[in-house]
């Protein structure tokens, strides 16, 4: 009993690190500061099919220079971790808290663009709590399951967003410039993704022999 118990000590604490890099921080702030490119493209693109496209080449190189990096900077220093079963539940869990975002926010996008002209402009104001609301829930998931307590302000950082950049447009008439309400968190997101990432190779020199933690059981 004891013996697994300082295992799951370990393994928390290497799971801790792997999200200690602030890289993903860092993918997360851009992932924000990206999110008006969509309507930068309806000019670009007038299909909509080639702005699909052009989006996910846009995001998938995000996601791949991410999954490099951390591969070129993480692994060198830390080693590679195989998670336990229950941490597999954990990291399966949120995976599917994220994929129900993800169609949630293509249902309320669709929704948003099928009623845009029809006048149900009160129903089009709840939007942006919907949105609020489903990134509390999902960032919050991530940051109780991944061990990573920073992740439950990021939640507000990204809901926000939608109610300051729709809200006063429809209640009151006032174009919030999306600049600034895109901009203002993703650079406090990429802020602290920055400076955990030069904390974590001033402290994590890279290693010369080979670490791995399996806390598969």
């Amino acid at each position: 009993m004891h013996a697994d118990t300082d295992l799951e000590r370990l393994e928390k604490e290497a799971w801790r690190k792997f999200y200690d890099d602030g890289l993903f921080d860092i993918f997360l702030g851009l992932m924000l500061a990206m999110m008006p490119l969509g309507l930068l493209l309806d000019g670009w693109f007038p299909e909509p099919l080639s702005r699909m496209l052009a989006l996910l080449v846009v995001y998938g190189s995000l996601v791949g220079a991410f999954t490099l990096l951390r591969h070129r900077f993480v692994k060198p220093r830390i080693g590679t971790i195989k998670p336990s079963k229950a941490r597999r539940r954990k990291v399966n869990a949120t995976r599917l808290a994220l994929a129900i975002s993800v169609l949630l926010g293509v249902i309320v996008l669709g929704v948003t663009v099928a009623l845009r002209g029809t006048g149900n402009a009160s129903f089009l104001n709840f939007i942006p709590l919907l949105f609020f609301a489903n990134a509390v829930v999902v960032f919050s998931t991530m940051a109780y399951f991944l061990d990573v307590p920073r992740f439950h302000a990021y939640g507000p950082a990204f809901g926000l967003t939608g109610i300051v950049l729709i809200l006063p447009r429809t209640l009151w008439g006032i174009e919030v410039p999306e600049l600034l309400v895109f901009g203002m968190p993703a650079l406090a997101i990429i802020t602290v993704g920055a400076y955990k990432l030069v904390r974590f190779l001033r402290e994590y020199p890279v290693r010369t022999d080979e670490v791995s933690l399996d806390g598969a059981r």
